[in-house]
């Protein structure tokens, strides 16, 4: 039996070394219904070095060799997962059965290392009628440790960017559930950091609008050499931190989204990476001082006028400026405050416009909308 045993793990590891080029860069096909998840543990061993020195919790070979994990014993659960609604969009993903043949070795300080010997990666990798891998579905229901090995079994990084039928990559989805130890090892393995999902949010759009402080750091942040030798393969390159003035399908960038929370942090990490702080959002052509001024933000409107390199005086698209949307606003503190910090009077002081002014495509009742000035220093 034990000799059997030997040949068929023998065949899958020939196999998994043998696969073409092409058939690495395949994207999976598709599969019917929910498949339980039948992962090959092989006996577990204990090894203080390798928990000690295995940061990102995955000590990877190369193809076809033993991948060793550092798991804590808690996050072992032999049971059916319970089904999970994803926080972003809503839907219902599938749940991930484990086998019963998982033998567990507990140790002193509660953790324990993981010998996977083999992975079906095809069938890791298959995506179901959502379009969700089992890798897709480990990170919503926070599978830690099967995430790390699936991603570690991973034949080429663009594996990494298959997306489900809400354009989400597993990276869209570590970000939305904030697991910042999983978006790094994604982003160390190759997944691209620029997948826009069907709002056109990459997951640094997500994670400045949630506010997720260490999630934005984490994906600002460049690769390092060490963290690259974790792979298999050779990583393409790609440019970290991205583009910081790619807009959505909203219009809005990074710092726009984060501004209209008041994620003053976020601000500050996207500021420090170079994020100009006058970039206009792609419908109105609103800066996120425009923001500011029109909601009567005072937390944002200080913390804006204390940056540098600030156009106080910028204008929308429309030609309107900070400081004529908050006089249209009745925003009377804001406007001193804007005054005060060099905002030229002339926009609201009628030496440049009439004493009312008629917007003539606003009407009521077949009337044009006279719009009076009125504001208090």
């Amino acid at each position: 039996m034990a000799k059997e045993k030997e040949i068929v793990t023998e065949h899958q590891t020939t196999i998994f070394k043998n696969m073409s080029k092409d058939c690495m860069l395949e994207r999976p096909p598709c599969r019917e219904g929910n498949m339980d998840l039948d992962v090959d543990f092989g006996s577990l061993s204990l090894n203080e070095s390798d928990m000690d020195t295995c940061e990102s919790g995955v000590e990877v070979g190369s193809v076809g060799q033993v991948i060793n994990t550092c798991v804590r014993l808690d996050s072992v659960n032999t049971n059916t997962c319970p089904r999970f609604v994803s926080t972003d969009e809503g839907y219902e993903s599938k749940s991930i059965s484990f086998t019963d043949g998982i033998s567990i070795q507990e140790t002193e300080n509660n953790r324990l290392v993981t010998s996977m010997r083999s992975v079906d990666v095809f069938q890791v990798y298959h995506q179901d009628k959502d379009g969700d891998t089992d890798l897709h579905t480990g990170i919503i229901q926070g599978h830690t440790s099967l995430v790390l090995l699936f991603i570690s079994a991973a034949p080429n990084c663009e594996w990494l960017n298959i997306t489900n039928l809400l354009q989400q990559t597993p990276l869209h989805l570590a970000v939305i559930t904030r697991q910042v130890n999983i978006v790094r090892r994604l982003m160390t393995a190759g997944a691209r950091v620029d997948v826009t999902d069907i709002h056109g949010n990459t997951p640094l759009h997500i994670a400045c609008r949630e506010g997720y402080q260490e999630i934005v750091e984490c994906l600002l942040r460049p690769l390092y050499y060490e963290e690259k030798l974790l792979n298999q393969y050779e990583l393409p390159y790609q440019r970290i931190p991205q583009d910081l003035e790619k807009r959505n399908f909203d219009g809005h960038t990074c710092l726009h989204l984060a501004a209209m929370s008041t994620h003053l942090k976020v601000l500050e990490l996207l500021l420090s990476k170079k994020a100009s702080i006058n970039v206009r959002d792609g419908t109105s052509g609103r800066t996120v001082l425009h923001y500011a001024a029109e909601t009567g933000n005072r937390i944002l409107l200080h913390f804006l006028l204390s940056q540098r390199h600030l156009d106080i005086c910028c204008r929308t698209y429309g030609g309107l400026t900070p400081l004529r949307l908050a006089a249209g606003r009745a925003f009377g503190d804001v406007v001193s405050i804007l005054l005060a910090n060099g905002a030229d009077v002339t926009d609201i002081d009628g030496s440049d416009q009439s004493e009312e002014e008629v917007f003539d495509d606003l009407c009521i009742n077949g009337h044009p909308v006279a719009l009076l000035p009125t504001y208090n220093c």
